[in-house]
């Protein structure tokens, strides 16, 4: 949508998958609350940077859409979501503020409540399900503040490169606008798990695989607004020679 440099193929290649991923995340997976809505948002944020006649036309689709399978979603699709994790979540972070409050300044440490729990509630101990109540178990208020500080420089920063770029119609804005939606999605998907500070207890150290593409691509995003070039000098070709100064 962003990248003019980018062949027929490659455009066709990439809708393709896109189409992939709409099919999997809202009609056999659409119950797993976190699998899609963090990467609408993102969507929603593209559509937004394009054009606002886009946004408008993506948000009465969306309408359309979810209008014509009402019942389906406030019924089957709500009350799996409620069942599996909505319910769940209200009754982690209830349970988690027992040992919270006592700590609410600097909080118990890292990964400090699991200790907690495993001492004093070893039949009632659960995840959080959210790695901003686990920050804050962990951190404290100060920690959280930080953390939140952290994302919204994060957000901004892919705001000022996506205004800076703006229609130079290449990879690099592009990546400016992929990392800006993507930096939104991940804030919203922080607040339905342990998705960007995976916890090991719950996740194992597995989840540490895919959170790690997160931060690459955001420190992507930051390196290239600390980039002092024009959006032309970022060639297509990975083997064409940069100009001499």
């Amino acid at each position: 949508m962003f990248n003019g440099r980018l062949s027929h193929w490659a455009r066709l290649a990439l809708l393709i998958a896109v189409l992939i991923w709409i099919v999997i995340y809202f009609v056999v997976r659409v119950t797993w609350l976190s699998g899609w809505l963090p990467s609408l948002a993102a969507l929603v944020v593209i559509s937004l940077l394009k054009s606002r006649k886009l946004f408008l036309i993506v948000l009465l689709l969306i309408a359309i859409y979810v209008g014509l399978n009402w019942e389906y979603y406030s019924t089957t699709v709500w009350a799996a979501e409620r069942a599996e994790s909505g319910e769940t979540r209200l009754s982690a972070w209830l349970f988690n503020w027992q040992v919270t409050r006592k700590h609410f300044l600097f909080g118990t440490g890292p990964a400090g409540y699991a200790v907690y729990y495993m001492s004093y509630f070893p039949g009632q101990a659960m995840a959080t399900h959210s790695n901003y109540v686990d920050v804050l178990s962990q951190m404290g208020i100060v920690g959280l503040l930080f953390c939140l500080w952290f994302f919204a420089a994060l957000a901004w920063t892919g705001y000022r490169l996506c205004m800076r770029l703006r229609g130079t119609s290449g990879f690099g804005e592009g990546f400016a606008v992929a990392g800006l939606a993507g930096c939104i999605g991940c804030i919203i998907a922080m607040g339905l798990g342990d998705w960007m500070f995976p916890f090991v207890y719950t996740q194992t150290i597995a989840g540490f695989d895919y959170a790690v593409y997160s931060w690459v691509l955001l420190g992507g995003m930051v390196a290239l607004s600390n980039m002092d070039v024009s959006d032309d000098m970022i060639s297509p070709d990975p083997y064409a020679v940069a100009p001499s100064p």
